[in-house]
């Protein structure tokens, strides 16, 4: 799930006595789950989804994020922050002046600070028990050095098995971080964005939630001209789920049949039997081997199978192939 740092969603649920979670769930567009759909005309038809929670972000009298704050971004896999790049009297802003870079500065800060105490706390406590010379006390020892100098954690030179004893604590700068810059149609990004985000390995995208809104009253292909106008393929909501999708490092898997034509999402090099877990358990503890097909052999044969059979496109698989995103699974097990 990624924690939105501004937005608004469709359901709520309380966070503190004054701020409020939105929590919201959209499908992932997929024009192969599209073609998959009109080749089988299944009874379902299944996207993959992502879940998007819009939390209020509240600070304490010391700068950083509050403890309400802190504890639901902690379950978040991923940030999004929502930063501010167009003029509108109408719209005040907190800091009067509109300057994107600082207030990406100040959100990074912030979550650099509230790291920072969490360590502290930590390195308090292993001192008072005497542990502060273990292997743990020695990786929070890094860390406050890390975060005094300002840098994230996600940058600090730690070796997989330290990241691995890190897992329980749920650092906010530890997570990916995506940034989105909301500004005036057709603007690209801020100057000093694009080297800021360079120089923190930052995911962006620069859209403009006014174009947005006026592009969801229109019809598809009024929506088609519109975006060519601009020179868009596609509008910023459907751009954002897929750099979003991306930046978690997720692929889509293909199922397909008169039934049901989804995908599923898996991290990406997951193995064949990863796969079939996500399908139902019993897939995976049953599993016997995978057919796999190429999206693109399957549309080029028309998705007629026996002809990609015959024509040696569908492979064989075993429990360790590492799925390809776009492939067409067909699972078999036995239990």
């Amino acid at each position: 799930m990624f924690c939105l740092f501004s937005g608004r969603s469709y359901r709520d649920i309380g966070l503190s006595g004054k701020a409020e979670v939105n929590l919201g769930e959209t499908k992932v567009p997929d024009s192969r789950v599209d073609e998959l759909s009109r080749i089988f005309e299944p009874k379902k038809t299944v996207f993959a989804t992502m879940e998007f929670a819009d939390v209020p972000v509240e600070l304490d009298t010391g700068g950083a994020f509050a403890a309400a704050t802190v504890n639901y971004i902690r379950t978040m896999d991923a940030i999004v922050v929502v930063i501010r790049a167009f003029e509108n009297p109408s719209v005040p802003h907190p800091k009067v002046t509109i300057d994107p870079v600082r207030d990406l500065e100040s959100a990074l800060d912030e979550a650099i600070l509230t790291d920072l105490i969490q360590v502290e706390k930590k390195l308090e406590r292993l001192t008072k028990e005497g542990r502060l010379k273990s292997r743990e006390g020695q990786i929070f020892l890094m860390l406050k050095e890390g975060l005094e100098a300002s840098t994230p954690i996600r940058d600090m030179k730690i070796d997989a098995s330290m990241m691995k004893e890190l897992t329980g604590y749920r650092f906010l700068t530890e997570k990916p971080w995506m940034v989105i810059v909301n500004g005036d149609p057709g603007d690209d990004m801020p100057a000093g964005m694009a080297d800021m985000l360079s120089t923190h390995r930052l995911t962006g995208l620069a859209l403009s939630a006014q174009f947005e809104l006026e592009l969801i009253d229109l019809d598809t292909e009024a929506q088609a001209e519109f975006l060519a106008d601009m020179g868009l393929t596609a509008g910023g909501r459907e751009r954002f789920i897929h750099t979003a999708y991306a930046h978690l490092d997720l692929i889509s898997f293909l199922t397909y049949g008169k039934d049901e034509c989804r995908a599923w999402s898996i991290p990406r090099n997951s193995t064949a039997v990863d796969a079939a877990g996500k399908i139902h358990s019993d897939l995976a503890r049953g599993f016997i081997r995978a057919e796999v097909i190429g999206y693109d052999d399957f549309i080029a044969w028309g998705g007629d199978i026996p002809a990609i059979r015959k024509a040696g496109k569908l492979r064989m698989e075993g429990k360790t192939y590492i799925v390809q995103d776009g492939d067409l699974l067909t699972i078999l097990f036995n239990i």
